[in-house]
């Protein structure tokens, strides 16, 4: 029973980890583009200011990206129910 469990536990883990690792891959690979094509575009601010016209509707966009972000970050040792 107790090897079922850690067994159970490992390979949970090794797939957590794979994912993780897959998601790293994949991230240096856009690092990779971005160096060979020169990185983002060079106007990108340009583009990006002013497609927010009015400061309520940014601080709506910022406050569901962060809860987003923290939704998306594991739970803590502690934090698991």
């Amino acid at each position: 029973m107790i090897s079922t469990v850690l067994s159970q536990e490992t390979l949970v883990n090794a797939a957590l980890l794979e994912k993780r690792v897959a998601a790293l891959e994949h991230a240096v690979e856009d690092l990779k583009h971005w160096r060979n094509t020169g990185g983002p575009a060079a106007d990108w601010i340009d583009r990006l200011t002013g497609s927010i016209s009015d400061e309520a509707t940014f601080r709506k966009a910022l406050k569901a990206g962060r809860a987003f972000r923290q939704a998306s970050r594991p739970a803590e040792r502690g934090d698991e129910q």
